[in-house]
């Protein structure tokens, strides 16, 4: 993932559109792709990268250049996505899994067409699996073992401590693992 220049964050934190346009330019699909894998949902995901961008425009001048920009853009969007989680689970609305809709993983170049298609198919499973999860699991989950940013990353951008983060995320891996014993079980009968 890029990152940005100091020229670039010192001209936006200064009112430069020019340069605030770069910025969403460089970074509006990797926002896209978090949110549409935390939400499932290509028009809320959208309704989120904007309003993460509106964000981070009215707190640019708060932003600690010490810290990766990136990982200030995660937790703006993780936070947005958490919100609107714990808003669709007060209203008990069921989401409709959209696996085929999610960004699709790469696979390694050597592997084979029927390794790649079995692949595919466990990585669509894991997706659509992980909307179960509660919203703190199912976005540590994400962000853990989907985005594969590091532990330190993870805290940062969800405000968790270390014992928190691994222990949503161990619960996150146990139940889409029973879960998908269950599928496995129901398939061979």
């Amino acid at each position: 993932m890029p990152e940005l220049t100091d020229d670039i964050l010192s001209r936006c934190v200064k009112g430069d559109l020019v340069a605030f346009r770069k910025l969403v330019e460089t970074f509006q699909p990797y926002a896209y792709a978090l949110s549409l894998r935390i939400l499932c949902e290509p028009e809320d995901a959208r309704d989120v990268v904007q309003e993460s961008f509106i964000r981070v425009w009215k707190h640019l001048p708060q932003y600690d250049v010490r810290k990766k920009f990136t990982t200030w853009l995660y937790k703006i969007v993780t936070n947005l996505c958490y919100d609107l989680l714990k808003s669709r689970e007060r209203k008990s609305k069921w989401i409709v899994p959209r696996a085929n809709e999610l960004q699709e993983a790469s696979s390694p170049s050597g592997e084979n067409p029927e390794m790649r298609c079995v692949n595919k198919d466990l990585i669509d499973r894991i997706k659509v699996l992980a909307e179960g999860l509660t919203p703190k699991q199912r976005i540590v989950f994400i962000l853990r073992d989907l985005q594969d940013l590091a532990m330190q990353e993870v805290m940062e951008i969800t405000g968790l401590s270390s014992s928190k983060v691994k222990s949503n995320l161990y619960h996150a891996r146990m139940n889409i693992r029973e879960k998908l014993l269950m599928l496995e079980k129901e398939s061979e009968k």
